[in-house]
């Protein structure tokens, strides 16, 4: 029972602290946008990796598409090697 209430108490602070963080975020995005504070702009090496992230997700999911392709089985096979005198 005590242990029980140590748990629910751990979960309400970890949600109070989403909760803030939450709205810490908001918070910032609505000034941003009213004009009230300074939009925080990102460095030239923050916006070139994210480029770069973009892209290798971009890559690996064509990636990921084609070799399902190329995975399916031929149904003439039938699951041997073929014949090289054939």
């Amino acid at each position: 029972m005590i242990i029980d209430l140590i748990f629910d108490t751990a979960k309400d602070a970890h949600i109070g602290d989403e909760a803030t963080i939450m709205y810490n975020r908001a918070r910032q995005y609505t000034e941003e946008k009213l004009g009230k504070a300074e939009r925080t702009e990102n460095d030239s090496h923050f916006d070139d990796l994210a480029n770069r992230t973009d892209q290798t997700k971009n890559y690996t999911e064509k990636l990921v598409k084609n070799t399902e392709a190329v995975l399916v089985p031929n149904p003439g096979c039938e699951g041997r090697p073929p014949d090289p005198e054939e």
